[in-house]
Parts: C-alpha cells; structure tokens; sequence
C-alpha cells in the first residue's frame, strides 16, 4: 500500500533527452546517437580488457557485427585480413583504413607477416568506432570506400594525477596435434611402397616391429611459450589542460621454434584550453618492434609435417641430423625444421613515429 492506497495507476512517458545524451564519433566530429543515419559500431576499452590481445586485429575479433576478421599468419605480430559487409573493393585492396586521433593509415597489411597496424598498444585505446557504409567514403573519400576504424587513444582527465602499471603473463601452446605415422608404421608403410614399386627394401627396415617411435618432429618443433605484457602510465590534468604518458612492452615468443614478437611503445598526449574559443595540443605516439619470421619464409612447419621419424634431429657428433639418398630415397628432400629454424635468421624490425598537432 502507498499513502492508503490500493490502486495506483502509472503512466510512462518517453524522455528524448536521453536519447539525445549519446553521441557518436563519427570521423569529422561527433554527433548525437538520434541524428546518426549511417551505421557504426563501437568498441569500449573495457571490451577486452580481461583478454590478451597483442594486436589491435585480435582486439576487434568477434566484436563488431559484419565485420569478418581473418588471421593470414600464425606468425607472432604477423598481418589478418579485415573486410566489412563483404568484399567490395576499388582501391585494388579490400582492407578498411584506420584513423588514429586524426592520422590516417593505410589497412594494407602487405604480406602475411607484415601487420600495419601492430604498432599500436591496445592497451591505449579508449574506444573504437567502425564506420561500415557510405558515410565513412563521404568523409575519407575513395580511400574509405572499404570502410573505416576510428581509433581515440587514452587521454588526460581533470584531476591529481594518476600512476597505473598493468602486467600480464601467459603460456601458449598447441593445443593439438596432426597424427602422423610413428617409425614403426612408416618402416612398414616403406616396405609396402618398395614392394610395390619393385624397390629393395631398406636393411634397417626388415623388422619394423623392433623399431622404436622414432623422431616426433612436431613435439621437437612446438614448445611452450611466454608471453609478457608490462604497461605503465601517467594520467591527469587541471581545469583548461591534460596530459597522458604512457610506456608499454609486448614479448611474445612464438609456439614453434624461430618465431617472435617484441614490441616498444610511447605515446605522449597534451590538450590545453586557451580561453573559450581556443583549444590546442598534440599527440606523439613511436613504437619500435622486432618481428622473427624464419618460419613462415623457410617453411619450417611443412618440413615438420613431411619429414620422416626415421631422420634424428642431432647426429651422434651433435651436428643436425638430415636425409640423404642413401639413408631414405623417398624422402622427397624435406630438411631438418630445427636447423631451418635455428641457423637461419629473419628479423623484420620497424621504428615508427606518428604525430598530430591541432
């Protein structure tokens, strides 16, 4: 009962303020949700902040309607291929474009391994916008016409200031592996095939039952990999200025022998108000990475798929073990993986320095 009353009757009444109160970046300025026609998608910080993305790809994955996100390499830091609402291309290319507090950068990721927008720390990022149709082209052109990501990065709020440092340690492994044959199936599955052919059979094959399982190149090229991430940054401001400085660090090491990711960043950011009509600052962000790509470019993983058991991985004198015509001629001159991955090095290794004054 209120006030003695039985009976209460309530009527409901819409409140266009509300809807009024949401605003949207889209691209040139902001606007309210009401007056929005286009269709854009947002992405908040705290959408992945329990998750460990070390890229800003792995970050959107999953995350926003139509957007199809597709990693061409298992290299650690290496590219993934985005298309909104389908491919739709006449720039040659069918990857959006990215804006990052006002810069502009191009969405080709250049190969598998080159990911152009692995420079930047999630661990920045304040919100994310996806601008998917016509209005993205009107504001950026042809350039757009695959659409764009509007990326605003952390800044400086009215306050004392405030130190925060985040870590994030992790284990990756394979979770499965491809069944293939032990020595003993392949000394038998040899002897069928010489048979067949009217080949000799090997001498160290007459008893494949007695053989042992052999090398298992997969469990000798996979291993268990760390990953750390260390962020430390400084935040505040007064009443007419902000600033933002922040420092971060990605090591991550890959899952198979010969791959890896490390990467820098600093991103510092100033907003001062000078009266009521004028408002300046700036944003620097650099970030240097190291990216080891030996695997995908020696074909490290398909060498441990085809290579055989019965190849040991060292020699008795330490030396790599490696096939040769006489120890198995349907070898098909598959090499040992963990040499490729070991003696061969390639590091690609980016210095990068993005600024916008206004």
């Amino acid at each position: 009962m209120v006030n003695n009353r039985t009976t209460i009757d309530i009527e409901l009444k819409e409140d266009p303020k509300n809807l009024q109160e949401v605003v949207v970046n889209v691209g040139y300025s902001t606007m309210r949700k009401s007056d929005l026609t286009g269709s854009v998608s947002s992405v908040k910080a705290d959408a992945f902040e329990n998750s460990v993305p070390t890229t800003l790809d792995q970050a959107l994955q999953g995350r926003v309607a139509g957007m199809s996100i597709t990693q061409n390499s298992g290299v650690p830091g290496g590219g993934s291929s985005i298309q909104i609402r389908g491919v739709n291309s006449i720039n040659s290319s069918n990857e959006p474009i990215y804006v990052v507090d006002g810069v502009i950068i191009n969405g080709r990721t250049g190969d598998n391994d080159r990911n152009a927008i692995a420079s930047i720390n999630p661990n920045d990022i304040e919100s994310i916008e996806v601008l998917k149709d016509a209005s993205a082209a009107a504001i950026y052109g042809a350039q757009g016409a695959n659409g764009v990501i509007l990326i605003t990065m952390k800044k400086g709020k009215v306050g004392k200031p405030v130190i925060n440092f985040n870590t994030k340690v992790g284990l990756q492994e394979l979770p499965r592996r491809v069944d293939v044959m032990n020595l003993r199936e392949y000394a038998q599955h040899h002897n069928d095939y010489s048979d067949v052919l009217g080949y000799g059979r090997r001498l160290d094959f007459s008893r494949p039952e007695a053989l042992g399982e052999g090398t298992d190149w997969q469990k000798t090229m996979f291993r268990v990999a760390p990953m750390q991430t260390y962020d430390l940054s400084l935040r505040g401001g007064m009443q007419n200025s902000n600033y933002s400085l922040s420092v971060g660090h990605l090591n991550q090491n890959g899952i198979i022998y010969g791959s890896g990711y490390k990467r820098t960043t600093v991103r510092l950011s100033v907003d001062n108000s000078i009266g009521s009509q004028l408002r300046m600052g700036a944003t620097i962000n650099v970030s240097q990475d190291k990216q080891n790509t030996a695997v995908s470019s020696w074909s490290v993983l398909g060498n441990a798929l085809f290579q055989t058991p019965a190849i040991p991985v060292y020699n008795a004198d330490g030396t790599f073990g490696g096939p040769t015509s006489e120890f198995d001629a349907n070898n098909l001159g598959f090499s040992n993986p963990l040499a490729i991955a070991t003696l061969n090095t390639r590091d690609r290794e980016n210095v990068i320095a993005r600024g916008n004054i206004y």
